[in-house]
């Protein structure tokens, strides 16, 4: 199954990542799906993509479970094979 993957330096809460990182294919639409975590903490996956070009878009505020934020907003492309 296809999916764009993102792995944070510690700890996230998969259900909150749906209000704090965007996912926009080259059309500048939003995909349906949400993100989930499995094993990992630290990993979250967005299943259920198309292959294509992706830009992802993590706000700033996004937080670790313990609260540490990101601070600064991180953009950039993902490609789905």
């Amino acid at each position: 199954e296809k999916a764009v993957v993102l792995m944070f330096d510690a700890a996230v809460d998969a259900a909150a990542a749906g209000s704090q990182i965007k996912l926009i294919d080259a059309k500048g639409g939003t995909p349906s799906g949400s993100w989930t975590s499995g094993n990992n903490p630290r990993l979250i996956a967005f299943k259920g993509v198309q292959a294509g070009r992706y830009t992802v878009i993590v706000s700033p505020s996004m937080a670790s479970t313990v609260g540490k934020s990101i601070g600064s907003e991180l953009v950039g492309p993902v490609y789905v094979h």
